[in-house]
């Protein structure tokens, strides 16, 4: 192992003789044993200072240091972050648990992805350790503004790699949730924390931290916001609104639960002929939430037993995505085509933005181009218009199916891929949401890449494709189809000019939406 690989590990610990050598069993237990621990004893008046003089004592790895007095948790932490020589440091409470494979699986998550800072999911434990909580899943990204909402990083989850983050970001203030005011201090310095959503770690919840700490806890976060941030008193509100909120849905009594909207990748594709088919463009798109493929074929000799598969005997896109709506039994529906490769975590950042926007009918997400960048990731995160609504293509759109059984919002299937006009669909089905005042969200969160050759259905720009786009604007909006038509003729000119003429361009898209009733 190499050198430049080493964890500091850091514990402070103070009277925690209970649950001490728990805590050092969990670091001996690690699959990954490049690390040293420097524990700091902040004047423990119990046992736990001859337990970990006793555990030091013969084993290298081992750094005691012992304060003459009591100076608090996060002088403690400085204490190690001083000390600690290793490129990466860790922090785990004197209480708490990790995983054996935690250190392992993080810095390979860090050092595949070249992630400077990151963390994981985590479950809660009781006191005695006899009952331990659902998964608390983590989102896969938080910036400075995302964690001022809902800072879901705990503490013993963190990895910071000092050879990408000054060691000075990471000292933390002695402040009531230092831990906190720290990770905001390193996200404002622009960088990000990744999430991985496997459970690596167990919190303790002791006697002492359930006893009505909660109001304690909101006052010094409402004191963050306003003496550590200085955030003016509208964002404060703002902020600490969406900290209540996630702190019940967090917390949900003794432990952590939360229930969570079930996910389906609805997969439109076509000529599907066996089992091995399905199964391989389930492993080449990376699908590993619930989907539902829709098969539309113009052959009777199908062997597919796989009952998440829907075999039709028609043609068109929008055809195929309104049976998806009718079959898929999920909450949430995530659209997807067989050109897809999507994230590993992608189900986590899908259903955490459901989470974090529980009144969203409707959440279009960043999807990358392979060959060419999507521009979406412009679009900030926050209400989605009329007019970015034109940047979003079918890959990148969820929705809630309930809201939208209730809306009775389908496809057009007079447009699509395989219809009459053969485009428009995604954005037709998103008017259509704005119009009956669904709640339309961006989150500028990528869930997956896509391979964007040019389709065998979209040629080059002709006559025909200006027709076509003519009959989308007017079927988009009777009011503005004009303003759209005359900004499409101009914005896309560079690209079509050696094919079409700019006077025939406007000619056929005005002759299609004139057509279009």
């Amino acid at each position: 192992m190499k050198n430049e690989d080493l964890v500091t590990i850091i514990v402070p610990v103070y009277n925690r003789e209970k649950y001490i050598k728990e805590t050092l069993q969990s670091i001996l237990n690690q699959t990954y044993t490049n690390y040293e621990v420097i524990f700091v004893d902040d004047a423990s008046t119990d046992a736990s200072i001859s337990i970990l003089e006793e555990y030091t004592k013969n084993n290298a790895k081992f750094t005691l240091i012992k304060l003459r007095r009591n100076m608090g948790v996060s002088f403690a932490r400085n204490i190690g972050i001083r000390k600690a020589s290793g490129r990466y440091i860790a922090f785990l409470d004197s209480d708490d648990l990790w995983l054996p494979h935690r250190l392992e699986e993080q810095i390979k998550f860090a050092k595949e992805n070249n992630y400077a800072f990151t963390y994981s999911a985590f479950k809660y434990i009781t006191d005695d350790g006899s009952k331990i909580s659902k998964k608390i899943e983590v989102p896969f990204e938080l910036d400075y503004d995302t964690a001022l909402l809902n800072t879901r990083i705990l503490t013993i989850t963190a990895l910071i790699d000092l050879q990408k983050i000054p060691k000075y970001l990471c000292y933390m203030p002695r402040f009531k949730h230092e831990d906190m005011a720290t990770w905001w201090k390193i996200l404002k310095n622009g960088y990000s924390a990744y999430g991985l959503n496997k459970t690596l770690a167990y919190c303790r919840i002791t006697e002492k931290s359930r006893s009505g700490n909660k109001i304690k806890s909101a006052y010094f976060r409402w004191k963050l916001y306003r003496k550590m941030e200085k955030l003016n008193i509208f964002k404060s509100i703002y902020c600490f609104m969406h900290y209540v909120f996630n702190a019940v849905k967090k917390r949900g009594g003794k432990y952590s639960v939360r229930k969570d909207n079930t996910l389906s990748v609805a997969l439109s594709t076509m000529h599907l002929k066996n089992d091995e088919d399905v199964n391989n463009i389930i492993n080449k798109m990376k699908i590993t939430s619930d989907y539902l493929i829709v098969n539309q074929t113009d052959k009777d000799n199908i062997n597919i037993s796989n009952e998440n598969v829907v075999t039709r005997f028609e043609r068109g896109l929008s055809k195929s995505r309104n049976t998806a709506l009718d079959s898929c039994k999920s909450d949430v529906i995530l659209f997807a085509d067989d050109d897809v490769k999507y994230l590993d975590n992608y189900s986590e950042i899908v259903l955490d933005a459901y989470l974090e926007h529980p009144k969203a009918d409707m959440i279009c997400f960043y999807v990358e181009s392979t060959n060419n960048k999507r521009k979406t990731k412009r679009i900030r995160t926050g209400k989605l218009g009329y007019i970015n609504a034109m940047k979003i293509i079918s890959a990148e759109m969820s929705i809630k199916k309930a809201s939208f059984e209730r809306a009775k919002i389908r496809f057009d299937e007079d447009f699509g891929i395989g219809a009459p006009n053969n485009r428009g669909e995604e954005q037709i089905l998103i008017y259509e949401a704005l119009r009956k005042n669904l709640n339309v969200i961006f989150v500028n969160k990528k869930i997956a890449d896509i391979d964007q050759t040019e389709s065998t259905w979209l040629k080059d720009y002709d006559e025909n494709y200006f027709y076509i786009q003519g009959k989308v604007y007017k079927r988009l909006t009777k009011k503005w189809y004009l303003f759209w038509i005359l900004q499409y003729v101009i914005r896309k000119y560079p690209m079509y000019k050696k094919s079409v003429s700019f006077r025939l361009a406007l000619k056929n898209m005005l002759k299609g939406a004139k057509e279009y009733k």
